[in-house]
């Protein structure tokens, strides 16, 4: 579980490189747009539980390697935050 710090800060960069290219072309085109709006943000709060966080996960379910590299790079970002 990632540690909370109530940062925003996390940067989209690290989920666009933690995406697996079938599974982003196996996407609808409503999830690729969800996942657009969420990319085009910069920067955004991938706390576990939260809206962003349920949102990717809607997108890149369970089982689905993408959420897995998502999941580790929030855990890996979170934990390298220093608390306020």
């Amino acid at each position: 579980m990632a540690t909370t710090h109530g940062y925003g800060d996390f940067p989209t960069h690290k989920i666009l490189d933690a995406i697996v290219p079938a599974e982003y072309a196996a996407l609808v085109e409503a999830a690729k747009d969800g996942l657009r709006i969420i990319l085009s943000c910069g920067h955004i709060d991938l706390h576990e539980g939260g809206t962003t966080w349920n949102n990717l996960h809607a997108i890149f379910p369970d089982g689905k390697t993408t959420w897995t590299n998502i999941k580790t790079v929030s855990e890996l970002h979170y934990d390298e935050t220093p608390p306020i």
